[in-house]
């Protein structure tokens, strides 16, 4: 990115859509402007980084902060690991933080995990660098998941056709240690709405079987 530093992990996790890149760095700094003009500096929150351009020429043309301009500062944390897995398909992407806290609503002092979910518009050019990323959708763990440390957002993907989100949380207890789960969400691209469908755990399940560390989608 634009602003890295060695120790960021830039190009941990990288994913591809068409001619766009989502490149996450998930120990990058941070300094971030909250609706109340509060500016923030945040260690090691992470980031996203967005490319554009054909293999070889593509240049950084946005990056994705998850929604902090449009949050509280009193749910905010550094070393989320923001951008430690990253999804993108068309217009939109995914970008995991297995160790953020929670919605406002619960306990804002767990690391819980969560994936946030950004759309693109192209303003009506052609041009990537007029484009602007826009957040929709913040997805946490349901509150009979919400274990401190599960690490939902570790894995993350979107399906092609832009119907399915799936968040995995790897450390998920289910009834034992570390035995991990997958969480599958409908999504309505034409709202930003995802809705959580249900939960996904190996039938077999052993103490650190770290199930959902990597996901997939089709269409």
């Amino acid at each position: 990115g634009s602003d890295y530093l060695s120790r960021d992990e830039f190009g941990l996790h990288v994913a591809i859509s068409g001619d766009n890149y989502l490149v996450g760095a998930r120990l990058a700094d941070g300094v971030f402007t909250t609706n109340d003009g509060a500016n923030i500096q945040m260690l090691q929150r992470g980031t996203a980084y967005v490319f554009s351009g054909a293999p070889g020429s593509a240049v950084q043309v946005s990056s994705l902060d998850g929604g902090i301009a449009d949050g509280s500062a009193s749910i905010l944390g550094g070393f989320s690991e923001y951008g430690r897995r990253v999804a993108i398909a068309g217009d939109f992407a995914v970008v995991g933080a297995p160790q953020d806290g929670k919605e406002i609503a619960n306990n804002t002092d767990q690391r819980t995990g969560r994936a946030y979910v950004f759309h693109r518009n192209d303003n009506g050019t052609t041009q990537a660098s007029d484009d602007t990323w826009t957040l929709v959708a913040t997805l946490a763990p349901p509150t009979t998941d919400d274990d401190d440390g599960d690490y939902f957002g570790f894995g993350v993907a979107i399906s092609d056709d832009l119907s399915t989100i799936a968040v995995g949380a790897m450390f998920h207890e289910a009834g034992g240690s570390n035995q991990g789960a997958a969480y599958v969400y409908s999504f309505d691209q034409n709202t930003g709405t995802a809705t959580l469908e249900g939960r996904i755990r190996a039938a077999s399940r052993t103490d650190s079987d770290e199930f959902a560390r990597h996901l997939s989608l089709s269409e």
